[in-house]
């Protein structure tokens, strides 16, 4: 994975670096990794794992998202965990769950394209556009929808992107 501009560069000095707030906010709840996938901005799912467990893993097409992974939990934010320099297994890291209607930088699935405005979904914590494909596929796909992109990502091959969004999972 490759990103074509990394988060920090996006996000420059801000110190909101996951999520434009617009409302009240949302909530933060700490997790663990399950893996060693998970950066910053990844889109993550209590679902499949042990009930009870604060064990995250990123979250698939059809899984409902539980929140966004914005920091580690016991230290300061470090921009270069994004999706090319993920945190180990284990780590403790801090979710936030928007509420509906907040913008939040996340990254785009490699090779994707999403035109502005278009509604979201995600894949393997990554964005991608939303998809409807038939009716037996519909409760999984709608649980997946996350939103719409406030900024056009145009693919490039073997690369990721980072796109505006603004939430809309309630």
């Amino acid at each position: 994975m490759t990103l074509a501009s990394p988060l920090k560069t996006v996000m420059g000095d801000t110190g909101d670096i996951i999520r434009k707030h617009v409302g009240q906010g949302g909530s933060t709840t700490l997790v663990r990794a399950n893996g060693s996938d998970l950066f910053l901005g990844a889109v993550v799912t209590f679902s499949g794992e042990t009930v009870n467990d604060p064990d995250v893993d990123l979250c698939a097409k059809g899984e409902q998202p539980d929140g966004i992974i914005i920091g580690p939990a016991y230290s300061a934010v470090d921009l270069d965990k994004d999706s090319d320099d993920c945190y180990d297994d284990n780590t403790w890291l801090t979710m936030y769950t928007p509420l509906p209607g907040e913008e939040i930088y996340l990254t785009v699935k490699t090779n994707t394209s999403i035109s502005y405005g278009a509604r979201v979904q995600v894949d393997g914590g990554f964005l991608i556009p939303w998809a409807y494909t038939n009716a037996t596929e519909v409760t999984d796909v709608l649980e997946s929808v996350i939103g719409k992109s406030m900024t056009a990502v145009t693919a490039v091959a073997s690369t990721e992107a980072i796109a505006l969004i603004r939430w809309a999972t309630a």
